[in-house]
């Protein structure tokens, strides 16, 4: 009984401030108005970073580049992570890391490039979070509002 319990100690104190640390800080949009058409690959992917995937055909490649952009970041959500993970030992990050993690919009860029390594034409889409913030959803957020 000890034993499961110093392994389950130790594995939610290993885990303890993912969750403060996701929602303390942010991941920006990336520019996506910097690329145009005719621009080099290597400076599209300055802006976009690796593609998760490319397809080639005869005329060149579809590249497709996918990123999480988060809201901005809570200073208070973050407090109330840390209070939680000191109150239950770490056990909190098995609800509010999950939260955090399926918070911010889903980015997916499709760029086609000719052969030359010429940006063809570039196409954003855009998919909301899974999971409202935990302000919306207890109503904090009409608070700052007023």
């Amino acid at each position: 009984m000890f034993i499961r319990f110093s392994i389950l100690l130790l594995v939610s104190l290993c885990f303890s401030g993912c969750s403060v640390f996701m929602a303390a800080s942010s991941q920006e949009e990336k520019d996506l108005s910097s690329i145009v058409v005719g621009m080099d690959r290597s400076a599209a992917e300055a802006v976009l970073g690796n593609p998760m995937s490319v397809l080639r055909d005869s005329k060149g490649d579809i590249a497709t580049y996918v990123y999480v952009s988060h809201d901005e970041q809570s200073y208070e959500r973050a407090a109330t992570y840390a209070v939680l993970d000191g109150i239950t030992l770490g056990l909190a990050e098995l609800v509010t890391f999950p939260i955090e993690a399926l918070q911010g919009r889903k980015n997916e860029v499709k760029v086609i490039y000719d052969r030359k390594n010429q940006v063809r034409s570039i196409t954003h889409f855009q998919h909301d979070a899974v999971v409202e913030k935990p302000e919306k959803t207890l109503g904090w957020d009409k608070e700052r509002e007023a």
